[in-house]
C-alpha cells in the first residue's frame, strides 16, 4: 500500500489490522499482539476490531519498534 513514490498523506487517516498487516508485510494477527502489548498505539472498535491512525503506524514504523 505505501509504495516509494506514495506519501503518508496517500494513507487513510484510520487503518484496520488488515490495512496495517499490508503495510509493514505481516500477518494480521502480528499487528493485533503489537497492539495489545501497546507498541502499536491504536483503539479498539466494538470489542474485537482495532483502529490505528496515520500518525501511530508512522510513529511505529520510524522508532523502529518489531512486533
Amino acid at each position: 500500500m505505501l509504495k516509494r513514490n506514495n506519501t503518508w498523506e496517500a494513507l487513510p487517516l484510520v487503518l484496520d489490522t488488515f490495512q496495517v498487516a499490508d503495510i509493514i508485510h505481516c500477518h494480521p494477527e502480528t499487528v493485533k499482539r503489537a497492539l495489545r502489548s501497546g507498541k502499536l498505539k491504536g483503539n479498539k472498535i466494538g470489542g474485537r476490531n482495532w483502529s490505528v491512525s496515520r500518525d501511530a503506524l508512522r510513529e511505529y514504523i520510524e522508532g523502529g519498534t518489531t512486533a
